[in-house]
């Protein structure tokens, strides 16, 4: 990869684990993207597997780096299934950052520059937290609905909800609705 020339805009490709047309999450998050795209003069170009499939955004972060943009922002849903290419990525010399899903360049135990998002951790501890207000106001059972079973953050939100019902001796489960 090159050294960006200061004539041109920069080109940075975002890699997430879904997208709008399938997620109205998504929409908000890629209108921020390209907002803040437009306000600093950058190409973006934004890219999602259809449905919720490791192997297929493993693909496209390598297909990024074929690309040959500024830079590569990825969500990091599963970073033992994402290392192989994000790493790949960083050492072919693009600075990769991590949004919306994640828990840091540490936790990951991947090198990318930062990490913007909500962790892991604080949804577990969301997920708790619901859990306790649920039971405050009466729920006597809890469902987790997780649209995307293997999703560190969503799985994270359901294992706090299912331990808040347990500890109060309730039962919960998860719903896989994927």
């Amino acid at each position: 990869h090159s050294q960006a020339d200061p004539a041109r805009p920069l080109k940075l490709i975002f890699i997430q684990h879904a997208r709008c047309d399938g997620d109205p999450y998504w929409c908000v998050v890629e209108r921020g993207i390209r907002k803040a795209a437009q306000e600093r003069q950058v190409q973006v170009d934004i890219w999602g597997p259809e449905t919720f499939d490791l192997n297929q955004m493993a693909a496209l972060i390598d297909k990024a780096v074929a690309a040959g943009p500024d830079g590569i922002a990825v969500t990091v849903p599963d970073p033992a299934a994402l290392h192989a290419p994000i790493l790949q990525a960083i050492q072919a010399g693009y600075p990769v950052i991590a949004y919306d899903t994640g828990a840091g360049p540490l936790k990951d135990d991947l090198p990318y520059l930062t990490f913007i998002g909500t962790d892991v951790y604080a949804e577990y501890r969301g997920g708790y937290l619901a859990a306790q207000r649920l039971i405050r106001a009466g729920g006597r059972a809890g469902v987790c609905v997780n649209p995307q079973i293997g999703h560190a953050a969503m799985d994270a939100r359901c294992r706090g909800m299912m331990d808040a019902f347990t500890v109060e001796g309730l039962q919960a489960e998860v719903l896989d609705c994927g």
